[in-house]
């Protein structure tokens, strides 16, 4: 073989392997797309215990709503962590919530919402930018609550569920396990 063969045979081979390569990286990025759990978890306590689920039927004082959300058990104090990188657009007391951040994201050109309620303490204000781990608070247990807790909602702009029994502003809430990028252990 001739140097002139050698190095068009090379040039050939590369060709074929940046196709590959390119493929390759093609579904990598679609995997990762894919992968619906792109928002972290919004504290490090363990272990994860979960109180209250996503979809169930609650009555409580003659009221039946649906849950909206998750509530994670936590004591009083746990650093709450912002679970992607947001604008506050409400931090303050809501109705039954008690001491609420409301954080809006934009993931590929879509709102997202994430709500943090019965909070102890707010360590952030409306119009903030927060990263993702961020803390933006404390577990604690104001608002309408038999214990501490952190209660959790995430909204999707493109969905149109409504819970039973819920208010307007909660429509398009999803399952957090979903979306949330659960822990190890």
């Amino acid at each position: 073989m001739t140097l002139k063969e050698l190095a068009n045979s090379l040039r050939a081979e590369s060709a074929e392997h940046a196709q590959a390569l390119e493929y390759i990286a093609q579904m990598i990025e679609a995997m990762i797309l894919a992968n619906d759990h792109w928002m972290g978890f919004p504290f490090d306590a363990r272990p994860v215990k979960v109180t209250g689920e996503f979809g169930v039927m609650y009555t409580i004082g003659g009221m039946t709503w649906e849950h909206e959300g998750i509530d994670f058990s936590l004591p009083i104090g746990v650093p709450i962590l912002a679970c992607a990188s947001a604008k506050v657009i409400f931090a303050g007391i809501k109705d039954g919530y008690g001491n609420c951040v409301r954080l809006e994201h934009l993931r590929n050109g879509e709102k997202w919402w994430t709500w943090y309620g019965h909070l102890n303490t707010i360590r952030v204000q409306t119009n903030q930018i927060v990263v993702a781990g961020e803390v933006i608070g404390a577990s604690g247990n104001t608002g309408n609550t038999t214990g501490a807790h952190l209660h959790l909602t995430v909204q999707r702009e493109d969905s149109d569920f409504q819970p039973k029994g819920c208010t307007a502003t909660l429509k398009g809430v999803v399952n957090p396990r979903d979306w949330l990028q659960w822990p190890e252990g």
